[in-house]
């Protein structure tokens, strides 16, 4: 028994694929995937080169404003026109002005803009019932306000206004026009305000004099019916107040008759009355005088701002002046070709590089020795490179011309490192029987079985080849012999028999082949008899290596009992194509049936790309993956 046999107890369960970061890895990945990336951005060049035939040109045009650094307004309170300066508010509403639906339909008016097919969408429709006029403009003003953009230079008062539109004489008169309209907007808004103010003022006028008419009207009618323009009378009727008090007091005193002092009496009374109506309408005078000289006050007031507004009103300046004056440019400024192209290719790449790593998350496949035994929990003991201009047809030919040839190239240096493995792990100095199988089939175990026959017969061992992939018979056919048409039903008792189907294969070596006819059945307790025993013993005395060739484990039933003929097996895996669920399920199906694995062995390896995911086939006793450069061309 072998050492091998001895360590069929491991468990080999599969386990989660950790995913590695690091600089290196990643640089590995890159490299390895450098063709799709490439594709990526060839694809994401193409795709953006086809866009811009899409793309409409649009032309840029760009006229600046400069704010008057002096806010000028009317006073709501003194109806006054008072300068300040202008601060970040005023700047910010100025934009919002130049940026608002009215402003736009005023612009979109004057250039009648409804009548451009850019901007209403609905001159080249077909739909029907045709929108109305206000519906068309509308969406005149949609698009009229995505196509030109105002921007603040800087802390400055200039300002930026932007364009784009197909035509370039087109995007050149819009922004001039948004200029001059926003200009002459600004002064005629200033001489409506102040107009409406000078016309308000007239109104007040006009009011405050019909009113001093009326008070002028009443103070002269007052003074005439209570005489006071004569400034006299009223020291008259004091005096005559005073003599006709003398006159009473003397008279009472000297006891003057009763019809004297009635008629002093009746006459002060009179008088009396006189000054006391002269004395209230002098109050009544004087309250009058203070209403007119205060409305007239007033009315001067009034006279003198509408004086002063209106010879201002000429004086007026726009909020401020185009210094810029747009021009039809030369040249479309979008699409931007260069940044779309460059835009296309980082898209491809990210597109590439996202499917790089799902790829790379998701491939399950049997690429390393590592992933074998890191993920599956098997040791990985060959690894098989590929042998380039391989065909079926004529692999006879071509596997003694390109191995003969050369004795130390990489593949005949794999066949005897795997071959030294597994001899060197035999605990007796008997022969070895050993089983070659995959999981699935196309993987490469029937022709590495031939070769490690012919491999062995170079080295001077007497080999025996057995074919017991009974539904295919590939060994048979690649040693060139032909599949017998019947199996004798003693060749399982008889050593005669067995030793009468073993045909030498002399073009090889000292190889002999041992084949079956088609679905032959095959005892599982074959070797277990005395008989079966005697003919094992007569067998490893005849043969230094024995090689079984079965059936993948995955695609017969069959495979699990015949590789149980052998001492051990080696699970062939084919590189880059196996996937680690296949190779898994296939080395759990060994292990249950208790049938000791060697390991696996790596089959069409690619030795210049096997670099880029591992440093080697050191693991298989060689060395022959680190020379990438050695490659085995077949002769000219």
């Amino acid at each position: 028994m072998s050492i091998i046999a001895d360590s069929q107890q491991e468990q080999y369960a599969l386990a989660e694929r950790p995913v590695q970061f690091g600089f290196f890895a990643m640089f590995k990945v890159l490299r390895r995937n450098w063709l799709w990336l490439t594709l990526a951005m060839v694809l994401g060049f193409g795709a953006a080169y086809q866009a811009l035939e899409f793309i409409q040109p649009k032309y840029a045009a760009r006229s600046t404003i400069i704010l008057s650094n002096v806010e000028t307004r009317i006073n709501p309170t003194e109806t006054t026109i008072e300068n300040s300066d202008t601060s970040l508010i005023h700047v910010e509403t100025e934009i919002d002005l130049l940026r608002s639906v009215e402003f736009a339909r005023k612009v979109a008016i004057e250039l009648n803009l409804i009548s451009d097919s850019y901007f209403n969408p609905y001159l080249s429709a077909t739909e029907t019932p045709v929108p109305n006029q206000e519906q068309q403009l509308e969406a005149v003003l949609v698009r009229m306000l995505d196509s030109y953009t105002v921007e603040r230079r800087g802390e400055s008062l200039a300002l930026d206004i932007r364009v784009r539109h197909p035509d370039a004489g087109m995007a050149a008169q819009l922004a001039n026009t948004l200029s001059t309209t926003y200009i002459d907007s600004s002064l005629r808004d200033k001489k409506e305000v102040v107009q409406s103010s000078i016309s308000e003022l007239r109104d007040r006028i006009a009011l405050l004099g019909g009113r001093l008419s009326e008070m002028e009207a009443r103070l002269a009618d007052l003074i005439r019916e209570n005489e006071l323009d004569d400034t006299n009378l009223g020291d008259e009727l004091r005096a005559e107040l005073g003599r006709l008090s003398s006159i009473m007091s003397l008279a009472h005193d000297q006891n003057g008759s009763s019809v004297r002092v009635d008629e002093a009496e009746l006459r002060l009374a009179e008088v009396e009355k006189k000054l006391e109506e002269r004395t209230r309408a002098e109050l009544v005078q004087s309250k009058l005088q203070r209403s007119l000289d205060a409305d007239l006050a007033r009315y001067q007031a009034l006279v003198e701002r509408r004086n002063a507004l209106e010879t201002q009103v000429d004086f007026l300046q726009p909020d401020a002046r185009q210094v810029t004056v747009a021009y039809p440019p030369l040249k479309p400024a979008t699409p931007n070709r260069i940044a779309i192209l460059a835009l296309g290719i980082a898209g491809g790449l990210i597109v590439g590089l996202a499917l790089v790593v799902l790829r790379e998350l998701f491939d399950r496949r049997v690429w390393t020795g590592t992933q074998t035994m890191q993920y599956l929990g098997l040791r990985t003991i060959g690894y098989v490179p590929r042998i380039r201009f391989w065909r079926k047809r004529d692999k006879q030919d071509l596997f003694l011309s390109k191995t003969s040839r050369q004795e130390n190239s990489p593949f005949q240096l794999a066949l005897r490192s795997l071959l030294t493995l597994l001899s060197n792990q035999m605990r007796k100095k008997d022969s070895m029987v050993m089983a070659v199988t995959s999981a699935l089939a196309n993987e490469g175990k029937t022709t590495l079985t031939f070769s490690l026959a012919v491999s062995a017969a170079r080295e001077g061992h007497r080999v025996l080849m057995i074919d017991l992939d009974i539904h295919r018979h590939g060994l048979t056919r690649m040693a060139g012999c032909e599949v017998p048409k019947e199996t004798p039903p003693d060749i399982w008792q008889e050593q005669k028999t067995i030793d009468e189907q073993i045909v030498p294969c002399a073009r090889f070596g000292q190889v002999n082949l041992l084949s079956f006819s088609q679905d032959v059945i095959v005892p599982r307790r074959l070797f277990d008899t005395p008989r079966g025993k005697a003919i094992l013993k007569k067998l490893r005395a005849t043969y230094d290596v024995i090689l079984i060739d079965t059936a993948p484990v995955l695609a017969a039933d069959e495979a699990n009992r015949l590789a149980a003929l052998a001492d051990f097996v080696v699970l062939i895996a084919r590189w880059g194509r196996t996937s680690e669920d296949a190779l898994g399920t296939a080395a759990e199906a060994l292990r249950h049936n208790q049938i000791p694995l060697a390991g696996v062995v790596l089959n069409d390896v690619d030795i210049r790309r096997y670099s880029l995911r591992d440093y080697g086939a050191h693991r298989a006793g060689g060395y022959y993956a680190y020379n990438n450069s050695y490659i085995y061309k077949a002769p000219k």
